[in-house]
Formats: C-alpha cells, structure tokens, sequence
C-alpha cells in the first residue's frame, strides 16, 4: 500500500515537473507585452512591434549602452543646453567618443589624450588633466571610452588599454601590440576587448586576461571596427577581419549553433553591416540588401538572406528594421520580412542623411535623422517633423533625462 502511494506520488511530482518546465518556456517565448498591433494589407495578418522599455544601469555604461526618462511631446522643440568641444578634433570615419555623467559632473577623454571634466549646467571647463604621464603612453589616441561604477577604461588604438578614477588616476594598464578600432564593451563585469582577429576578456578590476580567442580572416580590417552583443551567457561578434564567432563565457568555451549557416563572410565590402538581438532572436543585416534572423532557443534559422531593396540607411529597433530608402522609411519585422508599415516623407527631410538612433515615447516613435530631423510617428501616421538644428551627426544617446548629440566636429551637444 505504501509502495503504491509512494508510486502515485511520483506520478503527480512528474506530472508536475513537466508542465512547470512548459510553463517557463512558454514565458520564455512569450514574455514580451503587446503594445501596439500593426496590420498590412499586403501580407493581411498582424504583426507586432514591441516598443522601448527604458532601463537604467547604475554600474557601468558603454557605446552599446542607452539611458533616457525624459517625456516627450510631439510638438515640443527640444532645448539645447550648451556644445562642448569635448575632442578637439574631427572623427574622420571613427567611433565618437562619448561624454558620462558621474556625480553632476560631464567626463570624457579628448584626441590629444586629456581627461576632462565639465559642469553639467552650463558646459563650462572645470579640470583638464594630462594622462600622458609616462614615457610610453605619449602620442597615444584614444578611440573608446566606457563607465564602470565611479571609473573609467580608455582603449588607445595602439598600445594599452587604461583604467582611471574620476581623478585621472591610473588604477590598472592591459599592454598590447595589436590595432584597436572596436569600443569597448562591459558584461557580467568583464570587459570584452576586440582586436582585428583578436577577442579579450579581462578582469575588470584589475586588467588580468580571463580568457582569448583568435580567428583567422579576411586581411582587410574594417574602419569601425567589429561588433559584440550577447544573449544571456553567449556572446556573439564579427570582428574587423569578417570572422564570426560565438562564447559561452558561463563555460568558458566557444560555443556552436545554427547561427554558423549565415553568411557573415559576405559583409567583407560593407562597412555598416549590423549585428542585432531582440529577446531570443538574433538578426543580422549586411549593409547592402539581406537580412537574416536566427532563433536562439530554437536553434534554427526563421529568415535567411531576406532581399530588402537597397536602402540608403537603417536602424534596428527592438524586433524590427526600420530602413530609409530615398522618400520611403519602411519598418520590417525581422522574424518573417513582413511590413510592419511603410510611410512616404518628402525627400527634402531625408536626402543625404542617416539614422542616427530610434525611441519611443509614450506611443509614439521617435527617428532621430543625421541632419537633425526629428520623424514622429504613430502606427503608420507621420504626426510631425521636429528639427534640432544640427547637421552631421554622427551618434546620437541618452543619458538620464539628456540628449547628446555627437558631431563629425568633434563638438558635443546636449539637449
């Protein structure tokens, strides 16, 4: 009798166990909330855009990394605050470096290699301090900057990578040989530093390498440099010389899967190709005209070499591509291909520009242009056209409740 009881109670515990692991994932795959439904009467079925959800990380910021609160009226022209000259010099095609704010306080690096603090009301120069201060480190450029907790880490494109405090302090130095042209990037506190054919992970207390990894590949470097983004434990990256691979930093080996059968190698000619993900899907586009997508949990290829008719800028935003292409700005859904909606907007706003960063607020989507036009749009009405006066944008990003708006120039603004 016991034997039997004990038999139906593992029965239920099983029964149990299953639908409970069913239950996670279909969370998994269901976890998103449905904001808005979008229909398109050319594919007639309904497809759904999931909106921004603003976040907040207290710990590190990097170049991947957005931070916004501030509400947003349709009509409302933006306020600019003041411009900083924060790197005396122009870009020429490379990453901009960013500003951070710690403590009231703007911090950023400049191209003669001064770390620079500046009152955040009106922009003013308080403390510009040379970090030059050894033999080797003279003549050092540096091409990314990122915040971790009340500290910064600046990767030169030769030579060291440096963490410093909010005094310009040494705190640790990474030497090296190679050429860096990708920013830097922080994740479960370590810092993922990439190299031409080279990926690092270091310490990031105190500069020790965790681990590496090297990937033969084209000669060709690219200009930016590579891309890094990560799902959960596994990152995924395409290097400057076109190698694409992936790491289980958990197990602390390279990682295999499905996502292998896309054709990262033809993005050898194209210099803004993107590496995306929205919850569990993965989507790439080469720059050009394809667009593909991998299912992380499903480990399974949903949409491959997807044809999109050549446009002239694009910008992935949560699970869709929004792509500019002449007078017509289209929104893809990156699971299937299919239109989420299509708007014509006179060439006047969008020849010679790019997408430079896409928000929402409240229900609405915010496409900020690299000539400084704003679209606002909702579902697929085009409500306004904002315009900030400003021209060559290069990086647009937030930070609590600012707007910065880096420039070819070298200048700053904020909004």
């Amino acid at each position: 009798m016991k034997f039997k009881n004990i038999n139906n109670f593992l029965l239920i515990f099983l029964l149990f166990f299953i639908f409970s692991c069913q239950t996670i994932s279909n969370y998994n795959k269901k976890k998103d909330v449905v904001i808005d439904n979008y229909k398109d009467q050319k594919y007639e079925e309904t497809e759904t855009l999931f909106l921004f959800n603003n976040f907040k990380d207290v710990n590190y910021l990097d170049n991947y990394t957005n931070n916004f609160s501030k509400e947003f009226n349709q009509n409302q022209i933006l306020e600019k605050k003041f411009t900083i000259n924060n790197y005396k010099s122009n870009y020429d095609g490379a990453n901009p470096l960013k500003l951070f704010i710690l403590n009231d306080h703007l911090y950023s690096v400049d191209s003669k290699n001064y770390f620079n603090k500046f009152n955040i009301t009106n922009g003013k120069l308080i403390e510009s301090i040379n970090l030059n201060f050894q033999e080797k480190q003279k003549n050092l450029i540096p091409i990314t900057i990122v915040k971790y907790k009340d500290n910064f880490i600046i990767g030169y494109k030769h030579k060291t990578i440096l963490m410093i405090n909010k005094y310009g302090e040494a705190i640790w130095e990474f030497n090296h040989d190679e050429i860096l042209s990708t920013p830097l990037k922080i994740i479960n506190n370590s810092l993922i530093v990439m190299f031409g054919d080279k990926l690092y992970s270091l310490n990031i207390d105190n500069g020790n390498i965790n681990w590496s990894e090297e990937y033969s590949g084209s000669r060709i470097l690219k200009l930016q440099g590579g891309i890094i983004n990560n799902y959960a434990n596994i990152l995924y990256y395409i290097l400057p010389n076109s190698s694409f691979g992936q790491y289980d930093i958990l197990l602390g080996e390279k990682h295999i899967s499905q996502i292998n059968d896309i054709n990262f190698k033809n993005s050898i000619n194209y210099t803004n190709h993107k590496l995306h993900i929205n919850t569990n899907f993965a989507s790439y586009f080469d720059g050009k005209n394809k667009l593909s997508t991998y299912d992380i949990i499903l480990d399974k290829i949903i949409l491959k070499n997807f044809e999109i008719d050549n446009p002239s800028s694009f910008f992935f935003f949560n699970n869709s591509l929004i792509a500019l292409n002449e007078n017509k700005l289209n929104s893809i859904n990156i699971r299937n291909g299919n239109l989420f909606w299509s708007i014509e907007i006179e060439t006047k706003y969008t020849k010679n520009t790019k997408i430079v960063n896409v928000k929402n607020f409240d229900s609405n989507i915010y496409i900020f242009l690299s000539n400084g036009k704003v679209l606002v749009l909702n579902s697929n009405k085009l409500l306004n056209i904002l315009d900030i006066k400003l021209k060559n944008i290069n990086l647009l990003y937030f930070q609590n409740d600012n707007i910065f708006a880096s420039l070819d120039n070298g200048k700053t603004v904020l909004f």
